[in-house]
């Protein structure tokens, strides 16, 4: 493997992006970490660059979690539930205006059933 750093350089460290997929590099992380170890401990200096390590956060400190849709999503619903109470007496006064009995024509109690008479008597003229 000392033989593929020496070769390759840092890039036998690195993955390579070959043909749409991902290849493994040349030499493993494990490896190269025994390799330097034995380099330090002859005295030698580790010629490759370190890797960047990520930046964590301390302990106790977590990334805020997304939410719900339904607490994003509350303000907008509370303020269509107030505008709709607002306009409340209206609709329901349209609504017992709609479910009145209307009169039934002589032609209609005369040829049908009482069943069907009050069921025309509740169909409102915009409902047909």
């Amino acid at each position: 493997m000392a033989n593929a750093l020496k070769k390759f350089g840092d890039a036998a460290l690195k993955p390579l992006f070959r043909n749409g997929s991902w290849q493994k590099p040349k030499v493993s992380a494990r490896i190269a970490a025994d390799l330097k170890k034995e380099v330090l401990f002859a005295g030698g200096e580790w010629p490759h660059p370190e890797k960047e390590s990520k930046q964590k956060r301390p302990f106790g400190q977590y990334k805020a979690l997304k939410g719900h849709k339904h607490e994003k999503e509350k303000k907008a619903r509370l303020e269509q539930i107030a505008k709709n109470m607002a306009d409340m007496p209206d609709t329901i006064a349209a609504y017992r205006e709609s479910r009145k009995l209307k009169p039934a024509s002589l032609l209609d109690t005369l040829l049908s059933s009482r069943k069907e008479i009050r069921m025309k008597q509740y169909r409102s003229p915009s409902n047909k």
